[in-house]
């Protein structure tokens, strides 16, 4: 036995599915895709092969730019050239920290917002209990020995 469609339903179906087609024309008219888009964000990262670059690169990866709504393009050049695009406009961040407090200091537009430093901090080497009579153990011992620095021995 063959089920004959009811122009009813068909009807009810299509009203339906015109309408939705409808709604999801007009949000997307309301709400863009541009709306949702990330900021272009060109950043100077040092050329050549350095430690420090690498976190520029890590974070790129695991998307720490994108939480923060930015599409980071990392752009290796030099030092001067990246106080060059700087000043000029052309990158928005630097990983430069030496001669950009240079620059600074002479006068350019420029700010240090970060700094990250990958050797040890003093605070590190530092015992976790000192008192003076262990320092001045520690005193007389290194001159007894005053052949090499005290971070050799």
């Amino acid at each position: 036995m063959q089920m004959i469609p009811n122009a009813r339903t068909t009807n009810r179906y299509t009203a339906i599915a015109n309408l939705v087609f409808v709604a999801l024309t007009a949000l997307g008219l309301v709400f863009p895709l541009d709306l949702f888009a990330l900021d272009q964000v060109h950043v100077h990262v040092s050329a050549g092969i350095s430690p420090n670059t690498l976190l520029y690169r890590f974070t790129k990866e695991k998307g720490f730019y994108r939480e923060e709504g930015m599409d980071a393009l990392l752009i290796q050049a030099g030092m001067l050239p990246g106080i060059q695009g700087l000043v000029g406009g052309s990158f928005h961040f630097s990983q430069i920290l030496g001669q950009g407090a240079g620059g600074i200091l002479r006068g350019l537009p420029l700010k240090i917002v970060m700094v990250f430093d990958t050797r040890r901090s003093i605070g590190s080497m530092q015992a976790k209990t000192s008192t003076r009579s262990k320092i001045s153990r520690a005193e007389n011992k290194s001159r007894s020995r005053a052949s090499a620095p005290p971070w050799i021995r």
